[in-house]
């Protein structure tokens, strides 16, 4: 417990430090993101932000959950699902299976970074 507090220690303040050499945003990235504005009454802005993105909120939840249940569904029963596929005496086709989903899973969040306009 102490080798992660003094590292979560370390690694907050080294990040602190980093953060604080950055310089400031250039009229390019103002441009791009938009200028923050400074929030009047945190109820206003709540219902403004489900107006606006409420839908997507709610189907992105909904996809979240289907995705966790389907998954939650493969872990409990992976090895009954290779015993019946003919692959119970290759345990290293489990690892192999996760390959795949984890490169593509990679690929999805790394072009993230790809969108400017946030």
């Amino acid at each position: 417990v102490c080798a992660c507090a003094l590292f979560g220690m370390c690694g907050g303040s080294a990040s602190a430090v980093m953060l604080s050499h950055q310089p400031p945003p250039s009229v390019t990235d103002r441009t791009l993101r938009g200028e923050r504005r400074q929030i009047t009454s945190i109820t206003e802005e709540g219902w403004l932000l489900l107006r606006r993105h409420g839908t997507g909120i709610v189907f992105s939840t909904l996809a979240y959950v289907l995705v966790g249940s389907l998954r939650a569904y493969r872990d409990f029963f992976q090895t009954e699902i290779f015993d019946a596929a003919g692959l119970g005496a290759h345990p290293e086709a489990m690892a192999y299976s996760e390959v795949g989903i984890a490169v593509v899973v990679l690929g999805i969040i790394g072009s993230y970074s790809a969108i400017l306009n946030s």
